[in-house]
């Protein structure tokens, strides 16, 4: 299996501090910003701005705000979630403990902290690249603010672990795959790097303070018993749980580990994931088994992505399997093609995700997939108002 094992420059990867990126480009974020009055990044720059604007309107985000649900310990600053496909048992007058139904989301889902953790990043993101392509400093002071609202103010913070993440009423266990929902703030990771450029009063002194959270939050998942246990997941939620342990220790500066994370993943994931047909055999077990497999391909893709921007890169061998997988799933963008496992989901929502992953890799990995960027054309081409279009 040595032939498998990621190939590792240990010269380059000793600069990841220097090269301060993850799925961003900031060479090609320069050229973009060039030509930001142009076509075709005239439009997704105006939504970016319109959308920046609107938030400017609306107050900051925390874990403590519109607190409804307390977990166990009594600290609102605990981050709190329920399984997303957890129910109340219709059987019992008081619907406790609640059961599975795959698939299907339990409307309270949306009432707990996960979707305002998501919301937050994405205010973040949004307003850091709208500071980063328009030069107005509005929009960094408020993804700053957002930023110290979150993280670090006294009253409103959010301690670095989520022991109550994905809990499952009526059990008083706490679920592994808890950790799971750090997966969002991977998402905000590139805005961090970029807001190193941001100069105001006391911010560099309080970016030190976020990544040291980051840090303590990076040891819970790692050390954590629900982290352990995370690890050992054959599936979409191990994969994710390690695309996590490598952005914070990428973005903490631990390169020692994220190196191995990085020569793990082939073996530990693509191997394991993926069979010599294409098919990724955990995920067709699942009601939404295209949603899954499509999701895996996402977070695989964000893995080698992460790499390459770092100077490494996979060996033929390794990338023909994951293509495998791609491959695999590709002639399920005919809407008319049966796809043959249990589907329970809109097919069309992840047809469109995976035409952004072949975009991804056509333009990010192998440019001679030019297949794959006709594919992209024909069945799922991103709207030109999409904020990706400025960062690919």
């Amino acid at each position: 299996m040595k032939k498998y094992i990621v190939i590792v420059f240990t010269g380059l990867l000793m600069s990841i501090p220097a090269l301060a990126q993850l799925f961003w480009n900031k060479a090609n974020m320069r050229n973009v910003k060039m030509q930001i009055d142009k076509q075709p990044y005239k439009s997704a720059y105006d939504a970016l701005i319109k959308k920046a604007d609107l938030y400017l309107l609306e107050p900051h985000l925390s874990v403590v705000n519109d607190k409804n649900h307390i977990p166990a310990s009594g600290d609102i600053h605990d981050y709190m979630s329920i399984g997303r496909y957890t129910w109340p048992d219709t059987t019992k007058a008081d619907g406790l403990p609640y059961i599975e139904r795959d698939g299907y989301t339990n409307p309270e889902y949306y009432t707990y902290d996960r979707e305002v953790l998501l919301k937050m990043v994405d205010r973040v993101k949004t307003f850091t690249l709208a500071w980063y392509f328009s030069d107005d400093s509005r929009y960094a002071s408020a993804a700053v603010g957002q930023i110290r609202v979150w993280f670090l103010k006294k009253e409103t913070y959010m301690n670095p672990n989520m022991y109550y993440g994905q809990i499952v009423k009526g059990y008083t266990y706490l679920n592994a795959t808890a950790v799971l929902d750090g997966a969002g703030f991977v998402d905000m990771i590139d805005a961090l790097y970029l807001l190193d450029d941001y100069h105001s009063w006391m911010w560099h002194r309080d970016l030190k303070r976020v990544k040291k959270w980051f840090g303590q939050f990076l040891d819970w998942i790692e050390t954590s018993d629900q982290g352990v246990r995370q690890n050992k997941s054959r599936d979409n939620t191990g994969t994710s749980y390690d695309l996590q342990r490598l952005a914070y220790n990428l973005y903490c500066g631990r390169v020692e580990n994220a190196q191995e994370i990085l020569n793990n993943f082939v073996e530990k994931r693509i191997l394991k994931q993926i069979d010599d047909e294409g098919v990724q055999v955990e995920e067709i077990k699942r009601t939404s088994s295209f949603g899954y497999s499509v999701s895996n391909i996402s977070v695989m893709m964000n893995f080698i992505i992460i790499a390459c921007n770092q100077g490494l890169q996979l060996t033929p061998e390794s990338l023909t399997r994951f293509y495998k997988a791609v491959n695999y799933l590709i002639p399920y963008l005919d809407e008319n093609k049966q796809w043959p496992y249990q589907e329970i989901s809109n097919m069309k929502y992840y047809r469109k995700r995976l035409c952004f992953e072949l975009f991804r890799i056509a333009t990010c990995i192998d440019k001679s997939k030019t297949n794959y960027l006709k594919l992209y054309e024909k069945y799922g081409k991103m709207s030109d108002n999409d904020i990706n279009v400025l960062l690919y």
